[in-house]
Formats: C-alpha cells, sequence, structure tokens
C-alpha cells in the first residue's frame, strides 16, 4: 500500500507548553440558551439524546490539535493515564472509535499492516502501531475530546482510564483510580443532588443510551491545558476581554463488551465579548441565579464584576436601540 504524503503545517508556538492559550473559536453547534438557563437554578444531570457528531477527527488543522500531540509527547504522564485492569476497555475504546469513525468519514482513517496493527490518519499522514502504543494513547490522538474509562468497582464507578490534555481544576495524575464521587467531592451539592441519580442512570445505562450534556467554566486566560483550581477571588483587574467561556460538551457511552463507560469531553472556548446581546442577557442570568457555594466554586468573584458590568452595559444599549434612549 502506498504511503500517503503527510500535510505540511506552519503552526509554530514558542511559549512553554503550559503556559499556552489555544485559540478555539468554532462553536457554531453550541446551543448558547440551553448552556446559559435563566431562572432559579437547578442542579442536574441535563442529558439529552447523542447525535451522529459524538467525535470529531483530529486532522493537525487547528492549533489545539497541535497542543494534544505536544502534551501527550512531552508531558504524558500528566495526561494519560492507565490502571492495568483498565486494559481490555481502553483497547474496546478504539475498537468502538474506529468503527464509528470509519462510518462517518470512511477515507479519514486506514488500517493496515499484520492484523490492522497500522492506524494511519490520512490527512496528516501520521501512524500509529498498536504493538506498541497505548490503545488509549491512539484513541486520544485520532480525535479532538479527551476521553476517560470509568470502570465499575466495589458498588460505584472510578476513573481507571484517562487522556485528558484539557482539564480544569484537576489534576490526572492524583486522581487516577478515584470514585466518581470523591472526583466531585469539591463540586458543591453534587453528592446530594445528583449523586443518586448519576449511580442509578450508570446502572441502567446500556450501549444504545448514549448521552450528552453541557457545562461550562469562565476564565481569564486562554489557558486549555489548566490542571490547577480557578482563582476564587478577586487579585487582579481584568479586562473584559480576556473574559473567555470555557464550554464542554460531555458524552457517555456504554462499552458492550467490557461494560465499562467511556466518558468524552470536547474543550470549546469564545470570547465573553463574542457572545450576542441576547445569550450575554441569559449568561448574566445564570451566573446571578448560582447559590453562594456554587458562585465561589466558579470563581464568581474573580471575574464577575467585570463580566457582569459588560452584560449589564450591552443590554442596557440593547434596550435603548429597541425602546428609545428614555428607556432605563
Amino acid at each position: 500500500m502506498a504511503k500517503l504524503q503527510g500535510v505540511a503545517h506552519n503552526f509554530k508556538d514558542d511559549r512553554p507548553i503550559m503556559q499556552r492559550g489555544e485559540p478555539v473559536e468554532h462553536l457554531d453547534g453550541v446551543n448558547f440558551q440551553r448552556l446559559f438557563k435563566p431562572g432559579k437554578y437547578n442542579m442536574n444531570m441535563g442529558l439529552g439524546k447523542l447525535d451522529k457528531s459524538w467525535l470529531t477527527i483530529n486532522d493537525g488543522s487547528l492549533p489545539e490539535h497541535h497542543l494534544r500531540e505536544e502534551l501527550l509527547t512531552q508531558s504524558k504522564s500528566k495526561v494519560l493515564q492507565c490502571l492495568p485492569e483498565s486494559e481490555p476497555a481502553c483497547l474496546e475504546v478504539l475498537e468502538v472509535m474506529l468503527d464509528f469513525l470509519a462510518k462517518m468519514w470512511p477515507d479519514a482513517i486506514e488500517c493496515f499492516g499484520a492484523n490492522n496493527n497500522i492506524i494511519r490518519i490520512n490527512k496528516t499522514g501520521k501512524e500509529f502501531n498498536l504493538d506498541t502504543d497505548l490503545p488509549l494513547e491512539i484513541a486520544a490522538r485520532l480525535v479532538t475530546e479527551d476521553l476517560s474509562v470509568l470502570k465499575e468497582s466495589d458498588g460505584g464507578y472510578i476513573l481507571a482510564a484517562s487522556a485528558t490534555c484539557f482539564p480544569v481544576g484537576w489534576s490526572l495524575e492524583e486522581k487516577i483510580g478515584w470514585p466518581i464521587t470523591k472526583l466531585h467531592k469539591l463540586v458543591p451539592g453534587w453528592e446530594e443532588k445528583i449523586g443518586g441519580h448519576v449511580k442509578k442512570y450508570f446502572s441502567r445505562m446500556r450501549p444504545s443510551d448514549s448521552k450528552k450534556r453541557s457545562s461550562f467554566f469562565v476564565q481569564t486566560t486562554r489557558t486549555l491545558f489548566h490542571p490547577h483550581p480557578l482563582p476564587t477571588s478577586a487579585t487582579t483587574t481584568h479586562r473584559v476581554h480576556d473574559i473567555t467561556i470555557r464550554y464542554e460538551k460531555q458524552t457517555f457511552h456504554r462499552l458492550p463488551k467490557s461494560g465499562a463507560i467511556l466518558f468524552t469531553v470536547q474543550t470549546l472556548m469564545c470570547s465573553l465579548v463574542d457572545l450576542g446581546a441576547e445569550d450575554l442577557e441569559n449568561f448574566a442570568a445564570a451566573v446571578r441565579a448560582w447559590p453562594d457555594d456554587m458562585a465561589i466554586y466558579k470563581g464568581r468573584d474573580f471575574w464577575g464584576p467585570v463580566a457582569l458590568n459588560y452584560c449589564d452595559e450591552i443590554n442596557k444599549a440593547k434596550k435603548s436601540i429597541l425602546y428609545g434612549s428614555e428607556s432605563h
């Protein structure tokens, strides 16, 4: 089989890898109305049916694609961890993903060699070898999503393996092997309000019952690899242009053979100032509705004054245009 020529890339960033803030602006598919729910705050799983846009191929065309590659190469232990007992599930993750990608983009990926052990992304020419590379690492290099394997243990689920290049507020090296209840211990109200629902959902989940949900954080940098906790109190003055919405599309997929759960996260970012007036109004209402403990956890005191003042100014200008200069 002839070797396809790889695509040359001009992207270069000389900053230290952990300090990069990569632009991720392609948010056309994000439902901000669903993400920023106005009204009384209500913590729930917020599950929806998973559509065909489950995974996205890492074709090397965007800066964040390169960042994933460099993290997996230069800082592997920080972004890739697999417990020994997760090996069968990790191999199944790769099998399930290859099957999905082949159906969605038949010409994008090829498997060849002895027992199809060589996997190649045709656009970039990058090849991976099942005989030498970890299955979860190959899977993580094929797509733009972070991948975590949740395995049942002692009546609950633990983080048995993960390729997480874009964490926010947590360290994979520290938390590999933790039960999901412990992973969410710092999230206010998680165990009391939805911990039981999560356990019930996992116990009943079937391979045909994949779901998605969304979540967001607010940052004052563009940093995607952010394992350290987000600041919770104002220590400096921010510009509104620094405030960034960090959107996470999360999915749950039951693996049919191992019974483990594949949890994926696609992280996208956009500047607050790029949101429309209606989305800003809903964002401000949702943020103001957070109870005090959630506001502290999300760092509202750190970025809130600048962000909310901007939202109010845009809303005021919108009303002035709609109702005349006498509107207040």
